[in-house]
């Protein structure tokens, strides 16, 4: 934009330079007014092109960073895209992993919950059994062998009658 800005004020100054109009002939330092028309002419074609050579060179220093960075988008959009496709699996994985753990931890719940059940039928037997093992200490078992010998001597006598009817 500068080197515009200073070409402009060249051409505008040799302008001046040619019609006689000025009293400082100078233009960025430089003292044109020795030169004839076909020199000062030559001077702002030599300029010119200098100004378009920079122009040149700035397009071409564009298009060489856009091509660059297409070159490189093209390269980086399909990395991104497989780390985003990565990180959705790593995430309906984990979902998968966290129903999963779920699911165990409510069968563990139920398997407790059966232990709990289990556990108090099985106290509830061992009460069960000690009452009928302390109902047998009670029992006075030489006097249930001498009924039983009392009740064989009667029952013997009747079972023989018993026997003669058939």
């Amino acid at each position: 934009m500068a080197k515009k800005q200073n070409n402009q004020n060249l051409t505008a100054k040799i302008g001046e330079i040619l019609t006689g109009s000025t009293a400082d002939d100078k233009v960025n330092g430089e003292d044109y007014s020795g030169l004839s028309e076909h020199e000062l002419l030559s001077e702002i074609l030599r300029s010119q092109r200098k100004s378009e050579h920079q122009q040149k060179v700035g397009a071409v220093a564009g298009v060489v960073s856009c091509v660059a960075l297409v070159i490189a988008l093209l390269i980086l959009i399909p990395a991104v895209l497989r780390v985003v496709g990565n990180a959705n699996q790593l995430m309906v994985n984990t979902n998968q992993a966290v129903a999963q753990s779920i699911i165990t931890m409510q069968n563990a719940d139920n398997a407790i919950s059966e232990i709990s059940t289990l556990t108090e039928t099985a106290q509830n037997t061992l009460s069960d059994l000690s009452e009928v093992t302390g109902g047998m200490t009670e029992v006075d078992y030489d006097r249930l062998n001498q009924s039983i010998a009392d009740l064989s001597t009667i029952v013997a006598p009747l079972a023989r009658l018993l026997q003669a009817f058939n």
